[in-house]
């Protein structure tokens, strides 16, 4: 089924718990992990004028358990809150540390990445935590968020939206065919990765997914048939909240189709903008993927992104990002390999502040190592490296920028 249409985060079989029983404790850690970051991240915005751009991407359209020996994909489960009850209560909480070869880029941001993106410390991905309801022809879901990850990627919204996750409420419209009208703040219906890096196959997110919406806000028309599952939206802007003076002049429309049969899943995804001021002309972008999941634990993904931005003299500007990730399970360990490539001829999606006048072309190459401490506790390890065309990446200030960079993560990750 899509994401949508599942109560709050679909992956898999909710864990749940009570909050006068033995385990309410869960509940007591998830409320001071989330107070706790904030208050974090409220205090290192203030005292680093902490800034980045906002690009990004969410995941595919899988329900699939969150146990690791399953494929994993964008989004995760709720929890109830109460045995019976329409509410759900859910967390997450995502600490790394990363660094370069070198160890040179110390309390620095990493390039265009807004996940994972501070280098030199151990730093808040995201904390999360998440209230659903859903109940007859009603739904409805509220989360917050806090780290890196949220202030970085949310740093174009207004001061009081830069904490938001989700926020929106639908009805069924029919029963039958599991039709939903949604309005507000939601995942992005693009791609097959999202923000909650548990529910991915790698650490760090993909260039195709930095490059390509995170979020969205707006209103969504979402089903399904015998044949395949499917939505349409209007939406407010390329990952947009709030609509800025000076940003796109209209709204964005877009389409998703999405096929899964035995093992397999396809996946086609689409968004057609309205103009951009600042560019002279609107974005045509394209996301298509395929997943494929063996009985002996071997996963395969292939995506491919394509997207064309008119420019002020009223030519079509095209970029590309190719994919493949493959990985194997065994017991609780995990291993996956992924290449990458990002072309952006003419700099519409990434800027090189060192070569202006010549192509992005980044190829990159990444090998992980998960082991499962608990089914909800994941300690991931991560290197990966990046190669551009011409030079890209400033490592060392007293050598001058080089064309590729390796990095080092280790993160832990828990769902509560």
């Amino acid at each position: 089924m899509l994401k949508h249409h599942t109560n709050g985060y679909q992956k898999g079989e909710s864990r749940r718990f009570f909050l006068f029983n033995t385990a309410s404790w869960r509940f007591s850690i998830l409320v001071c992990m989330l107070n706790g970051a904030v208050f974090f991240c409220n205090n290192f915005v203030k005292a680093s004028g902490f800034m980045g751009s906002s690009i990004g991407v969410l995941d595919s359209n899988i329900a699939i358990p969150s146990k690791l020996n399953q494929t994993f994909t964008g989004q995760f489960d709720s929890i109830s809150a109460f045995r019976n009850s329409p509410w759900n209560l859910s967390g997450y909480c995502d600490f790394y540390l990363a660094k370069d070869q070198l160890g040179m880029l110390q309390n620095r941001e990493y390039g265009n990445i807004v996940s994972y993106s501070k280098l030199g410390e151990i730093q808040l991905n995201l904390a999360m935590i998440k209230l659903a309801y859903q109940k007859n022809d009603l739904r409805s879901n509220f989360a917050i968020g806090a780290g890196t990850y949220m202030m970085k990627n949310l740093v174009n919204e207004p001061v009081g939206l830069r904490n938001l996750f989700e926020a929106n409420i639908g009805i069924q419209l029919n029963k039958r065919n599991s039709t939903w009208f949604d309005v507000g703040v939601f995942p992005s219906h693009i791609g097959f990765e999202s923000a909650i890096g548990f529910d991915c196959l790698n650490l760090t997110r993909s260039l195709l997914a930095e490059n390509s919406p995170y979020y969205e806000a707006g209103c969504r028309l979402v089903g399904e048939n015998k044949y395949f599952n499917w939505g349409i939206y209007v939406l407010n802007g390329w990952q947009t909240i709030y609509k800025s003076p000076g940003a796109q002049k209209g709204l964005d429309v877009g389409g998703q189709v999405n096929k899964k049969w035995r093992n397999f899943e396809f996946n086609y995804s689409n968004i057609i903008t309205s103009p951009f001021e600042n560019s002279g002309g609107n974005r045509n972008f394209h996301n298509l993927f395929v997943k494929w999941q063996s009985r002996s634990n071997w996963n395969f993904v292939a995506g491919f992104d394509i997207g064309s931005q008119r420019s002020v003299t009223g030519d079509r500007r095209i970029w590309q990002s190719p994919i493949f990730i493959v990985s194997k399970q065994k017991g609780i360990h995990r291993l996956a390999l992924r290449a990458e490539q990002f072309k952006d001829p003419y700099q519409v999606m990434v800027e090189n502040g060192f070569m202006p006048s010549q192509e992005v072309n980044l190829l990159g190459y990444s090998i992980n190592y998960d082991c499962e401490i608990k089914s909800d506790v994941l300690l991931r390890v991560e290197a990966r490296k990046l190669n551009n065309s011409s030079v890209y990446f400033q490592i060392d200030p007293n050598v001058g920028p080089t064309r590729s960079v390796t990095m080092f993560t280790i993160a832990l990750q828990v769902k509560i």
